[in-house]
């Protein structure tokens, strides 16, 4: 049935019953005055934007008027990736993945660094740009790049000065760090995530949502966010890695990436200094590619290697790897792969014979039983911890076995002295007792080993046999 519209020529009190009708209306539409209707269009009227002129990165991952959020965990670079994009931007050159169509500017707000960690972070960045890029005024693109202090802000008052400062020269991004900084809220609170993207009452206090405010001045707006509930263990972290819908378990509320028109995630890989990029929403048309060529929402970016704070792109030759340890981190029980590594060959040398290699000399046949006592009582209590120590008895029978089969050999009594002596392995013993006669001439080094007896007193030539006692 057709609504009957009161008209004052019938009606005297017409006039006033429009008025109050309109008044409803305005104060349904309180964030948009001028507008009483919701505007209808046919699909028909739909155009497309082949001239790119909304759109800012390549694949349409940053729009004016759409919102886009980049998430990690804290400590993860997100300060030095929002100087390093702004800069990069302002000048048409890609940062981590994220091709500008064109130079563009953009604001940065930010409440997590005091000025002496931005300016540490610009003085990085600004000089391995210039490095990579020295045909470029990288100068100009830090004077361009403006930072707002909205420290205090947050929920509707943070949307209010927003929609304030945007009215006069409107840039074309800002960056928003962090998410959580300036919502005010638990970001696993729905409803609050709701009236925050889309408006309506936040806390006790209407708003308008922010993406209103955007898409009224034509503003792309650039989230950095930490993750609602970080991965706990080893398998949180390789399935978060694994998972092409990470942003939902980053963003807490879904509410958060169903307003998100793009969503970027990244986290380090296990025992690397390498971060896993995953395009988790609208990540098709940024156009990247694994080492073979094939399309990819994975991509892998690290930190200057100098202890610059800037981000460097990983060679693709390593991304396999990379991978690999992300798709096995935690399997098995491991950390980074799926085989634990084969166990190394037993080792069937006795200990008695590992214990005489170590000499380099003749030894007394008490400090040989000591030795030899100490290390194979470690050996035993290693295999099995209760077993009774070997008795210095058993130990001299266990000498005279060895003896016996040739592995050690016993000095005869009186030899250079001492009494009762063992040496080393045999032929260590043979060369000591009676080294060879070696001819040294003069103005030659003296090939002394050293530790020799007698090597300060030899002649500086002849024949000698203290040269090669050691």
């Amino acid at each position: 049935m057709k609504r009957r519209v009161l008209d004052p020529a019938d009606d005297p009190i017409a006039a006033e019953v429009n008025a109050a009708a309109e008044d409803e209306r305005t104060a349904f539409c309180r964030f948009n005055p001028e507008l009483h209707r919701v505007p209808r269009m046919s699909l028909s009227d739909f155009k497309r934007d082949l001239e790119k002129r909304n759109t800012l990165i390549c694949g349409g991952w940053g729009k004016r008027g759409g919102t886009s959020m980049t998430v990690s965990t804290l400590g993860s670079g997100k300060s030095s990736l929002q100087t390093q994009s702004a800069l990069c931007f302002n000048r048409g050159v890609e940062c981590c993945g994220l091709r500008p169509v064109r130079p563009f500017n953009t604001w940065v707000i930010q409440s997590e660094d005091d000025p002496d960690r931005v300016a540490f972070d610009r003085d990085c960045i600004a000089e391995k740009l210039a490095g990579q890029h020295p045909d470029v005024d990288w100068n100009a693109a830090i004077a361009e790049t403006r930072f707002l202090d909205f420290t205090g802000l947050t929920g509707a008052a943070f949307i209010e000065t927003l929609n304030n400062e945007l009215f006069d020269e409107p840039p074309d991004a800002v960056i928003i760090n962090p998410f959580n900084g300036f919502f005010g809220k638990d970001p696993c609170d729905h409803a609050a995530c709701s009236a925050f993207w889309k408006g309506g009452e936040f806390g006790k206090r209407e708003t308008e949502g922010i993406e209103a405010v955007f898409k009224r001045h034509k503003v792309w707006g650039w989230f950095f966010g930490h993750t609602a509930q970080p991965p706990q263990n080893a398998r949180q972290l390789r399935d978060w890695l694994n998972d092409p819908y990470a942003g939902y378990k980053a963003c807490g509320s879904s509410a958060t990436p169903d307003a998100l028109r793009s969503i970027i995630t990244f986290l380090r890989v296990p025992g690397t200094d390498t971060f896993a990029f995953t395009a988790a929403k609208n990540g098709n048309g940024l156009g990247w590619t694994d080492a073979d060529g094939k399309k990819t929402l994975r991509a892998f970016y690290r930190w200057s290697d100098d202890g610059k704070h800037f981000w460097c792109d990983v060679p693709k030759s390593e991304w396999a790897q990379i991978a690999d340890i992300l798709e096995n981190y935690g399997k098995n029980g491991r950390e980074g792969t799926a085989k634990p590594p084969p166990p190394p060959p037993r080792d069937e040398t006795p200990i008695v014979q590992k214990v005489f290699a170590a000499f380099s000399g003749v030894v007394t046949r008490g400090a040989a039983e000591t030795a030899v006592r100490d290390a194979v009582n470690a050996d035993r209590r290693k295999a099995t911890p209760a077993v009774k120590d070997l008795g210095r008895n058993d130990c001299r029978d266990l000498i005279d076995l060895m003896a016996a089969r040739g592995v050690i050999q016993i000095a005869p009594k009186g030899t250079r002295g001492a009494k009762g002596c063992m040496c080393g392995l045999p032929d260590v013993v043979r060369e000591w007792l009676n080294p060879p006669m070696i001819d040294v001439p003069p103005d030659v080094p003296r090939p002394i080993v050293p530790g020799a007896p007698g090597a300060d007193s030899a002649p500086a030539f002849g024949r000698s046999r203290k040269f090669r006692r050691g």
